[in-house]
């Protein structure tokens, strides 16, 4: 017997116009932010980085008629009331929120870029400190193999200037051309993240 585990992993498909501009991209993420905020009261209102790929994430996930996973034909699978939520590659939050949103009591979240970190931080704190839902959050990222050092990389900004925060690669599994930076950070067996669970 014991629990049921979904491990899905899954990037949806851009689907955004691709005459949006940032401005508007940026005051339609402020807006779905704002709503889903009344969502999970528990926490505090969620922030993003303005000028920023923040804006793509809240829109990929957090508008109805576009979420990619509420709207994509995933073998049986849905957030509703996940008893915990491993959020990999946590980026600022986005997930986690959608997931508590929906009924999950737990969320384990792991975010390797230290900027992303500090924003999921402060995304996934609760009103109260008594308050539920338990939410443990790691600065690092999750890979095959021994947990070590690991190099994280960084892709370039877009060409028309918005901030890359989402597209960053541990070294060996990267295919980015366009490295910005890179930076040593611990990471995660994989093997032994899901042991703990």
């Amino acid at each position: 017997s014991g629990e049921r585990f979904s491990l899905v992993f899954f990037t949806p498909a851009m689907t955004l116009a691709q005459d949006t501009d940032e401005k508007n991209e940026d005051e339609h993420a402020t807006k779905l932010a704002l709503i889903h905020s009344h969502s999970v009261s528990m926490l505090k209102p969620m922030q993003f980085r303005p000028g920023s790929t923040d804006a793509l994430v809240i829109m990929e996930l957090l508008d109805s008629e576009k979420c990619a996973y509420e709207n994509a034909d995933i073998q049986g699978f849905t957030l509703k009331d996940h008893a915990c939520a491993l959020d990999v590659g946590a980026h600022i939050g986005v997930f986690s929120r959608l997931a508590l949103s929906k009924g999950c009591k737990r969320i384990i979240a792991y975010e390797p870029e230290p900027s992303n970190f500090e924003l999921l931080t402060r995304n996934l704190e609760t009103v109260h400190a008594s308050s539920l839902p338990i939410v443990e959050l790691h600065s690092e990222a999750v890979a095959h193999g021994p947990s070590q050092l690991r190099k994280l990389v960084r892709a370039r900004n877009q060409n028309d200037g918005t901030k890359n925060t989402w597209r960053h690669s541990l070294e060996e599994y990267s295919q980015y051309n366009d490295v910005d930076e890179t930076k040593d950070l611990p990471s995660e067996s994989q093997r032994n993240v899901l042991e703990r669970l």
